[in-house]
């Protein structure tokens, strides 16, 4: 089973491979936004809610740009715990074409964030940053739209928050 896996992913980038060498040079600076669900999983807070960004970036070369984003994760409650933050990203995002204005890609950076929480009584209003990443793909709807479709993991503290979410990108 495993190597027929193998075998699967293999195949699959021998057939990818071609498209991303048709890919147009790169596309320069962007912008855009989306809207989303996250869950978090923390001291008997088990929720979904919702979150959106705005972002702006720029792509150097087909496989390697820079994004920043300002992120707000809305208030997850139950009836004794509630948790919500917003913060900036600053990421490295990692490209591999798909045709002159697709691609699928991975990001990685840095989460500075203001979180809310009340979990057992206790109520913080703390500030840090920790690390994120994610991945998702860019379908090229023209020349200078596109769509996102994306997941993240965000670490606030101590608590995950993972992150589905759908957007429009615009080039210029």
């Amino acid at each position: 089973m495993r190597i027929s896996k193998c075998l699967a992913v293999a195949l699959t980038a021998v057939a990818v491979a071609p498209c991303g060498a048709q890919a147009v040079t790169p596309g320069g600076p962007y912008f855009g936004g989306s809207y989303g669900q996250y869950r978090i999983d923390e001291n008997g807070l088990k929720k979904n809610d919702s979150l959106w960004k705005a972002f702006i970036g720029a792509q150097f070369n087909n496989w390697f740009g820079l994004e920043g984003s300002f992120v707000s994760f809305d208030r997850a409650s139950n009836q004794s715990s509630s948790f919500e933050t917003d913060g900036w990203t600053a990421a490295a995002v990692i490209s591999l074409p798909l045709g002159p204005n697709s691609a699928l890609y991975a990001k990685g950076g840095e989460y500075w964030w203001n979180a809310k929480s009340s979990f057992a009584g206790i109520s913080k209003d703390t500030d840090g940053n920790d690390p994120f990443w994610g991945g998702g793909i860019r379908f090229g709807l023209t020349d200078v739209i596109g769509m996102r479709v994306e997941y993240e993991r965000y670490k606030v503290s101590s608590v995950n928050l993972d992150s589905v979410s759908v957007g429009l990108q615009a080039s210029f």
